[in-house]
């Protein structure tokens, strides 16, 4: 090699490293925007993680960053990384879980298990072999192990989602000594959205029952919404059986299952037609804000619009 060709390695060699020098050294622009919204005082409650979230997949590692700095109040960012969706998010959520071990941490349970939940809304299997030795760590709190097993089972396949599963159904099987104690076991809005998580045979049956007798809207809510899409006689029938349900069900809750009913797109009964009709009467007739009587109005005037079935 000539001193010239030499010389000219050399050159670069050294521009190379100082691009890789610019890169690396180079901080993120992002993350300046992050910690202002961040610190921002908010005008409603989840401002921050709107305004965050409409950054966009490019702030994810800033995002994540920020997270891992230590930040008060770190949820805002996990939930902000879970909207968004992008895999990148996961590796910083599964390092802030790793740092509130031991899981048995009765303070950090609640913020632990919304983490690993948080992991549900990023589609990375990636995320299945750390979540699934938190399942496996028999000495973590029962909260923390059923958002792990609630993960495991929306995010995994083969053996650690059907232990995940059969891990929630046995919960279920002895929520009574779970439930009585929600500091040392976990809520029933916990247990019963673990349970659609599961999305089997089984666990459907679980939660059509628990409509059927009568449900605070904080569990309701979450069903209707997974009953949304699901097929079914059976399903059909609980959620319209709901939308008469006055004396156990409030009328938000029953507008969430006529429009559950509707978003399927199937002819209309004249029957069903009618109850969601007395739906809108309902909410005309009373006090009731008006973003809940636009609801029902539209609801009326969706189920008037779609056909009825041909024998009725």
């Amino acid at each position: 090699m000539t001193r010239r060709m030499k010389t000219a390695a050399v050159v670069l060699l050294l521009a190379a490293l100082l691009v890789v020098g610019r890169i690396v050294t180079t901080p993120d622009p992002f993350v300046p925007v992050v910690q202002e919204i961040y610190r921002t005082p908010q005008t409603y409650g989840d401002e921050a993680i709107d305004k965050l979230v409409a950054l966009g997949p490019d702030a994810v590692p800033a995002i994540g960053s920020v997270l891992l700095a230590g930040e008060k109040f770190p949820i805002t960012f996990v939930q902000a990384l879970e909207r968004i969706g992008d895999e990148r998010g996961t590796k910083p959520i599964l390092k802030f879980i790793s740092r509130q071990a031991p899981y048995s941490d009765r303070e950090r349970s609640t913020l632990t298990a919304r983490s690993i939940l948080a992991l549900r809304g990023i589609p990375n299997p990636d995320a299945c072999k750390p979540v699934s030795a938190i399942l496996h760590d028999k000495t973590a709190h029962p909260r923390v192990r059923l958002a792990a097993a609630a993960t495991c089972s929306r995010l995994c396949a083969g053996n650690t989602k059907a232990e995940a599963q059969e891990f929630i159904l046995d919960a279920y099987d002895d929520r009574a000594r779970y439930l009585a104690d929600p500091n040392a076991g976990f809520t029933p809005p916990e247990l019963y959205s673990a349970l659609i998580d599961v999305d089997n045979q089984k666990s459907l049956a679980i939660v059509l029952d628990v409509l059927e007798g009568g449900a605070p809207p904080r569990i309701a809510q979450p069903v209707i919404a997974y009953l949304a899409r699901k097929d079914g006689e059976n399903v059909a029938n609980s959620l319209e059986r709901l939308l008469g349900d006055s004396s156990n069900y409030e009328l938000t809750v029953r507008l969430a299952a006529a429009r559950a009913i509707l978003d399927n797109g199937n002819p209309v009964s004249s029957s069903l037609r009618s109850r969601i009709d007395q739906l809108a009467n309902e909410a005309t007739a009373a006090p009731y804000g008006q973003a809940i009587v636009d609801e029902a109005l539209q609801l009326r005037a969706r189920a008037s619009d779609l056909p009825q079935p041909l024998n009725d």
